[in-house]
């Protein structure tokens, strides 16, 4: 199972994405980040295998 954090600023993304099948496609979500700082945390906390980010995103963007 590939360990997997989604990030994303926008409430309707994150909703949506939340809604796929993550487990019959192999992933398991560990953490869902509101925005980059929180994604930053969540990534040296759970150490994932794979983030799904935004790449504008206030404060730390995708990229950073």
């Amino acid at each position: 199972m590939v360990r997997m954090i989604i990030a994303d600023d926008e409430p309707m993304m994150r909703k949506g994405l939340q809604t796929l099948e993550w487990r019959e496609m192999g992933f398991e979500v560990i953490g869902i980040a509101e925005n980059g700082l929180q994604a930053y945390e969540m990534i040296a906390a759970l150490q994932p295998d794979l983030i799904l980010t935004d790449i504008r995103m206030p404060g730390l963007n995708g990229i950073s």
